[in-house]
């Protein structure tokens, strides 16, 4: 994929020659590792830590199930009214996996470790490689970002989206490229569905 390539010249650091796309591939991978390693010995894999997540999940079980956003089971009609991407995210694991969050957390360690690829390329438009790999370090193993990984909360589609959205806005602009411009779009769209919407009704 184009956006996983990496063609950067050789850096010199006091002396030394480095691949900036050997170092971004392997932090990509401890990134990985680690994450995972957070969410599957410190997390309990069936329990979630804010509750709005129950209604993500029971909206994703409805999804899956009646294609129709949960509705509360006290007869009381209340409408799901939460953002309706992270349930969506949630609907082809419920799909599988009902009630059983590992699978999700995994999938957002590597989607939010992926995340990356385009965040150095953003990068590369403002500053040089070796700041570049800096801030890449930084994206990748912040506290907020590992921890967000097990939230099973919007904000880390959000933030993946946004990053994506920022790549493709560059994309456009260097090279007025079709592709960008509808990917662009697409995740714009896909944004407007992390707003609270009392949709599906």
């Amino acid at each position: 994929m184009k956006i996983l390539r990496i063609e950067e010249q050789d850096l010199q650091i006091y002396n030394v020659s480095v691949n900036p796309k050997t170092i971004l591939w392997g932090m990509f991978l401890i990134a990985v590792g680690l994450r995972i390693l957070y969410v599957t010995i410190f997390l309990d894999p069936n329990e979630y830590i804010f509750s709005d997540t129950r209604w993500y999940n029971n909206a994703a079980l409805d999804l899956a199930n009646k294609f129709d956003f949960w509705i509360t089971p006290n007869n009381e009609g209340i409408i799901y009214s939460l953002e309706p991407l992270f349930a969506l995210f949630l609907t082809p694991f419920a799909l599988f996996s009902p009630g059983y969050f590992l699978p999700v957390r995994i999938a957002l360690s590597i989607l939010l470790s992926i995340s990356v690829f385009p965040f150095f390329k953003i990068c590369r438009h403002l500053v040089n490689p070796f700041l570049s790999l800096i801030g890449a370090f930084i994206f990748l193993f912040y506290p907020f970002y590992i921890f967000i990984s097990g939230l099973l909360y919007p904000a880390g589609i959000v933030m993946i989206l946004l990053v994506f959205l920022t790549y493709y806005i560059f994309e456009f602009i260097d090279r007025r490229s079709v592709a960008a411009y509808f990917s662009y779009c697409f995740i714009l769209f896909l944004l407007f569905f992390s707003s609270n919407l009392k949709a599906f009704t």
